[in-house]
């Protein structure tokens, strides 16, 4: 089984954040989000809270299929918005 360590899913991890954000503009609860995913709220929860040992790569597609998105946009960190310079 192919594992996401601990050290990825450490607190403020681009998971942890990423997954929170999507999650919420989706609409869901993270109790919504683990039934359509197959996972426990308690994974949902871990995940989010940067409390998680390990997570398995097959549980992380199923997340991110419950929330429409590719696993690896929930994974990598994306650029904050360039400021607009003030003419």
């Amino acid at each position: 089984m192919i594992a996401i360590e601990k050290a990825y899913l450490s607190r403020m991890s681009p998971l942890s954040i990423r997954l929170r954000e999507v999650r919420e503009k989706k609409g869901f609860t993270q109790a919504v989000l683990a039934k359509k995913a197959g996972v426990q709220q308690g994974t949902i929860s871990k995940i989010e809270r940067g409390k998680a040992k390990a997570l398995g790569l097959d549980n992380l597609e199923a997340i991110a299929r419950a929330l429409g998105v590719r696993a690896k946009s929930l994974l990598v960190e994306t650029p904050a918005p360039k400021a607009r310079r003030k003419r």
